[in-house]
This record gives C-alpha cells, sequence and structure tokens, in this order.
C-alpha cells in the first residue's frame, strides 16, 4: 500500500510521490465513457451522466492523497499545489475553450454565439456552474446549443481545490492530526450531504451544480484513504466481491438513471459507493482486469482531452447537420471525440502537466497562460457585447409595414402605458412577447391598458401552479405571483383582462411540469393535471367576468422541436436549409387539446375571447417559421418582437374589436 501509519504523528500520510495505480485510470476510463454515451445519445446509457460522480470520487480520493502525503513530508506549498493544478488542468481547457469560441463564430447565431461567448467567459474564470445554473428555466435557451455546459464540473472541482488545501492544513496542525483530518472528512461531508438532502426539496438545480452541497462526493473519495487503514480486504475473494459491488453499482446508475431521476441527492449516492469501493478493492483481483486492460487504460489516460472535447463536437456537428443524431452518427461522433482527444491529450495536456524544472519553466508558462486566458475573454467579451456578431448573418428584409409598428407602447394616452388603466395584461414571458403587438391593438381601439408584473411559467388561477416536484411548492414564484395578481385586479378593477401565457406548460408530455395546489399530496399524472388546469381555468373566467370584467385569452404559439432562429440564424456561408421541412411541431395532440378547450370555454359568450395563435402560425402547411429569412421565433416557443407583430397583422382585428369601445 502507497499509505502508512506514522506511529509517531498518529496521522494518515501518503508518500509525496504517488506510485501508478492502473486501476484508477481504468475508473476514469468508465466514467468518461459513461458520460460519452450518454451525450451522443445512445438510449441505454440514459444515466451516464452519473460519471462525472465517478470523477468526484477519484479527484477527492488523490487530492488528499497528494495534500497529506506532501503536508507530512513538510513539502507542502500553496503555490506549488496550484502551479500544478494549473499546469494539470488550464492548458487543454484553454485550448477547448478558445477553438470553441473560434467554431461558434463560424457556425452560431448571434443569440446562440452570445449565449457562448458567456459561457466561455466564466469558463476560463472557473464560475461556469454558478452561471449555469442561474440559466435556469424554460425561457433559457435549449441545452444542445451550450458547447461549454459540460465545464461546469471542472469549475466545480476547481472551487474545491481552492477551499480543501487549506482545511487540511489546519486538521494537520492540530495536537492529533490523525483525528483531526478524520473528523474533517467525516464532518464535511456528512454536513454536505445533509446541506444537499435539505436544499434538493426546493432548490434541486443549486444542489445539482454548486460545489458546497457536491462536496460530499469529494469527501467518499478522501474517506476511502482512512478506509484502507481501518478495514483492509482480508483475502482475494473479499477483493473480488469489492471490485464487483463496486462495478455494479456504478453500471446500475449508467442505465437505470434517467432526466427523472432526483440527483444528486439521493441517487448521485450509488455512483459514489460504488467508485469508493473500486479504489479500496485495487487493481489486483481479477475483476479489475475488466478495467485494467490495455484499452481501458488508455482511455484512462487520455480521460480528460476526452471529456473536453466530446461535447463541443456533439453541439457543433448537431448544429451544422440541424437534424438529430441517427445511429450511425451516434457511432461516428464517439470515434471522432476520440480521434480528436488523442492530439489534444498528446501535445497539449502531457505537454504542460508536469514541469521538470519547475521554476524556471513557471517563469514562462504562467504569464504565457495568462496572456492566453485573456485573449480568449477578450474575444468573448467582444462577441458579447456586440450581440453575438450579427455582422456574419445575413440581413433579410422585413415587412416594412410590421417594422413600423415595432413603436414604444404608450402614444397619446392608448397603448400598453401603465395605470390608471382600461385594459389589464397578465401572464408570464408569453406576456412580454405579445406586449407590443397587444400595445399596437389597444392604440387601434383607443384604449389605455397596463402589463402587470409577469411571472415565468404561470397562469392566472388560485391555488394551482406548474412545477417539476412537489416539493417546489414552497417556493414557487407563481403562488405569490398570482395572489399579487388578484390583489391589483381587485383594486384596480379594470375593464378587459388580456391572458397571455405559455399555456403548454403542465399538460403537455414534452414538459416534466404538472399542476398542483395546496390540496396536491402527490404530483399528478398529465391527465389529472390537465383537469386541475381545465377546472381552475374556468373558476378564474367565472371570478373575472362575474364582476363584469370582459376577458381576452390568448392562446399558445406552436412549440416546435428546435429553435427555428437556429435555422435562419446561421452564417450567410452555411447557407440556410429548409427550416420549415427540418422542423416539426412538438406534441401537437396537447396543443391541439389546449385549443378545443378554450374554443369551448369562449364559445357564445360576448364577454370572452379566445385568439388561437396557433391557428395563426400554423394557417399553411407546413407552419412557416420564418419569413424573408428571418425567423419569427426567438427559441422553441417565444416569438421576437416582429414575429410576435406579425402575429397582430393576421390574428388580432376580433381583439381590437372586442376592446373598442372600453374607453373611460
Amino acid at each position: 500500500m502507497l499509505q502508512r501509519f506514522d506511529d509517531t504523528s498518529g496521522a494518515v500520510a501518503a508518500k509525496p510521490a504517488l506510485a501508478y495505480r492502473p486501476e484508477i485510470d481504468g475508473m476514469r476510463a468508465i466514467a468518461v465513457l459513461g458520460v460519452l454515451l450518454f451525450h451522443a445519445g445512445f438510449p441505454a446509457f440514459s444515466g451516464g451522466y452519473a460519471g462525472v460522480d465517478v470523477f468526484f470520487v477519484i479527484s477527492g480520493y488523490l487530492i488528499t492523497r497528494i495534500i497529506l502525503g506532501a503536508i507530512d513530508a513538510g513539502e507542502f506549498s500553496f503555490t506549488g499545489f496550484f502551479i500544478n493544478r494549473v499546469r494539470r488542468l488550464f492548458p487543454a481547457l484553454l485550448v477547448t475553450v478558445g477553438i470553441s469560441v473560434v467554431l461558434g463564430g463560424l457556425l452560431f447565431s448571434p443569440p446562440a454565439m452570445k449565449k457562448l461567448a458567456e459561457a466561455a467567459i466564466v469558463s476560463v474564470l472557473g464560475l461556469s456552474n454558478i452561471y449555469f445554473w442561474s440559466e435556469a428555466g424554460y425561457w433559457d435557451i435549449d441545452s444542445t446549443l451550450k458547447p461549454l455546459l459540460h465545464i461546469w464540473s471542472l469549475s466545480l472541482e476547481e472551487q474545491f481545490y481552492l477551499l480543501w488545501p487549506p482545511l487540511l492544513l489546519l486538521a494537520s496542525r492540530a495536537h492529533d492530526s490523525r483525528r483531526a483530518r478524520i473528523a474533517l472528512v467525516a464532518i464535511a461531508g456528512l454536513a454536505s450531504l445533509v446541506a444537499a438532502g435539505l436544499l434538493s426539496l426546493h432548490h434541486p438545480r443549486a444542489t445539482f451544480f454548486w460545489m458546497p452541497w457536491r462536496a460530499f462526493e469529494f469527501m467518499i473519495g478522501a474517506a476511502v484513504i482512512w478506509l484502507e487503514f481501518a478495514v483492509t480486504p482480508r483475502g482475494r475473494l473479499w477483493r473480488e466481491i469489492a471490485a464487483a459491488s463496486g462495478l455494479g453499482l456504478i453500471l446500475v446508475s449508467f442505465v437505470a438513471y434517467d432526466d427523472r431521476t432526483p440527483f444528486p441527492f439521493p441517487a448521485a449516492l450509488l455512483p459514489c459507493f460504488g467508485s469508493a469501493l473500486l479504489i479500496w478493492a485495487g487493481g489486483s483481483c481479477r475483476t479489475a482486469r475488466l478495467w485494467t486492460n490495455r484499452p481501458m487504460l488508455w482511455t484512462g489516460r487520455i480521460s480528460y482531452s476526452l471529456y473536453l472535447v466530446h461535447w463541443p463536437l456533439i453541439i457543433y456537428y448537431s448544429w451544422w447537420r440541424f437534424e438529430p443524431l441517427g445511429e450511425l452518427e451516434r457511432i461516428g461522433v464517439v470515434i471522432a471525440s476520440f480521434a480528436f482527444a488523442v492530439p489534444l491529450h498528446t501535445f497539449v495536456e502531457n505537454r504542460f502537466k508536469r514541469s521538470r524544472a519547475p521554476r524556471s519553466s513557471d517563469v514562462v508558462f504562467l504569464p504565457v497562460s495568462a496572456a492566453a486566458a485573456l485573449g480568449i475573454v477578450a474575444l468573448a467579451f467582444s462577441a458579447k457585447l456586440d450581440d453575438g456578431w450579427p455582422w456574419r448573418v445575413q440581413q433579410a428584409q422585413l415587412d416594412p409595414v410590421i417594422v413600423a409598428k415595432l413603436t414604444p407602447w404608450c402614444r397619446d394616452g392608448t397603448g400598453l402605458c401603465g395605470p390608471p388603466a382600461t385594459v389589464a395584461m397578465i401572464g408570464d414571458s408569453h406576456a412580454d412577447q405579445y406586449a407590443g403587438a397587444v400595445a399596437e391593438t389597444l392604440k387601434q381601439a383607443g384604449v389605455r391598458g397596463a402589463l402587470y408584473r409577469t411571472v415565468n411559467a404561470c397562469a392566472l388561477m388560485q391555488d394551482s401552479y406548474a412545477v417539476d416536484a412537489l416539493s417546489e411548492r414552497a417556493t414557487s414564484k407563481c403562488r405569490t405571483g398570482q395572489r399579487e395578481w388578484r390583489d391589483r385586479i381587485e383594486a384596480e378593477n379594470p375593464a378587459l383582462v388580456v391572458l397571455s401565457s405559455f399555456w403548454m406548460y403542465g399538460v403537455s408530455k414534452s414538459f416534466p411540469a404538472r399542476y398542483v395546489g395546496d390540496d396536491s399530496i402527490a404530483m399528478p399524472d398529465l391527465v389529472e393535471s390537465r383537469a386541475r388546469f381545465e377546472r381552475k381555468i374556468s373558476e378564474s373566467v367565472a371570478w373575472l367576468t362575474g364582476s363584469g370584467r370582459k376577458v381576452i385569452i390568448i392562446g399558445s404559439t406552436v412549440l416546435v422541436d428546435r429553435s427555428p432562429a437556429n435555422c435562419y440564424g446561421r452564417p450567410k456561408y452555411l447557407g440556410s436549409p429548409d427550416c420549415e421541412r427540418l422542423n416539426v411541431v412538438s406534441d401537437p395532440e396537447a396543443q391541439a387539446w389546449l385549443s378545443a378547450f378554450f374554443r369551448e370555454l369562449a364559445a357564445g359568450r360576448s364577454d370572452v375571447l379566445y385568439v388561437d395563435v396557433a391557428g395563426v402560425l400554423c394557417s399553411t402547411v407546413p407552419c412557416p417559421l420564418g419569413e424573408n429569412g428571418t425567423s419569427l421565433y426567438l427559441d422553441r416557443h417565444h416569438l421576437t418582437p416582429y414575429g410576435a407583430m406579425w402575429v397582430q397583422q393576421r390574428g388580432f382585428r376580433p381583439v381590437t374589436e372586442f376592446a373598442r369601445g372600453l374607453a373611460k
């Protein structure tokens, strides 16, 4: 064993120079293959994302051993540790981020390029996990447009590297350093695990992306150091059992988990404990040959470069094709990932990860690395400031009549001018998208309106809101937003209320959200969610019209499987594919169900008007997603201001007539 028990200090120690552990490289191969096959879209590996957790356990084990070994040998240096970490991680990362920015400039539409630029900046700064957490929500662009999304795990590790060495150093200076170290690992791990469990009830995405609530995974790896001394497997049989059990736990998570699995708490414990068992069992048992053979060891040695290149490759290839990957293409991107990883590993990662003469070479390495990082950040920052370099895209000829209507929302006291108002517009980001169109309609009707504060993924109801999990009820912004809307309506008493929300959310199989209330004791299925939606919307309309108000319901836009903006917004030299032919409507059954429900709700009534936006957008087949080479859509279901006005021109005439004459 590499570790020893130092009888004089009573502390678990490790030799400063660690001997090669082939089974660790084999574990890296298992981890990266799981992630690669998951990202390539192989259904059998729906839980392959758990490979990241295997990496976390390995990091916790190795980094703790390295630090403790250096401390016990009297050779630990914060500067040396961080320089070694920079050498190990930064060169390959900078090359990946830099090439991704260049490729994004060649391929991406301006909105996607702007997002990529932001991701590149935070990736270089080691903050991408926090950045991607902040983008949570259905308004965000699709994850298939984020070539640097996978860097979140690397940023999380970098933050761990900043926090863990000083804590270990403090524990090592205690009178009984052995107990202090064990107590540190135990307390940090349990505190992180308990906090992750509590936070996952209300903020699962924060639990997923933030380092403090992932630290228990690193601590499981660190705890193996103590376990190797406290409980040594006796005999080959116990090692075989430990190795087989560990591999089984990891593989079960790879094939049994999916996007609905509660992760990282508690599901991450399975691959983490499996990884700990593999490390504890060592590489001498027969079972370990499954991951210590030459192909697996080679894959493990290039695993970091393979992890870096595979996701951008998949994203850019999918963007260029603008079609879902076929079976052969999935195999192709796996092979291509290896092909691109080898030169990155050989000429960049291996070239810089160690320095034979640290003091002399670091004088050159550190300034050059800093200059390269600043150059990439500067390039990305220019793309962000310039809104994604729109000069790369062919400028379309827009309808001048529609463009002329893109004027301020309020004119001569009509439009959306704010209180006091005759018309109240209420909803979520879809109300925001139609604000200009409704304002133009109210101007034509000679009526003054006000846009109430919008709340994402929310509709005007009472005690009913769409959530992904029942535990999200307590922190639902929709819950408080609905109350504010109702209070304001009662206080201002508008004559007309315009309701505009993304009605598909909560009633479509395309989204996990379902409608619940304070009386819900379990997450409903789709049928139950739709029944609650029908009941609560009908109650809201009855409450509004019962006081003499009129109601306009603006229907949902057509949900498509990919953002049309990403098709129409391709740089000129790529050419534009047939965007309508390549795109398809997502969950048309839900769209038809919604339209039928709203039509029935408004049928035969003079105080309720339903505007069938989907019918306007799909008046021809296939549904027009753009006009004159420009997209009507901002993403999969939000319209651009031009797209919203395009709908207004073709479908809002009844709204004008309905609102006319309401002015007081």
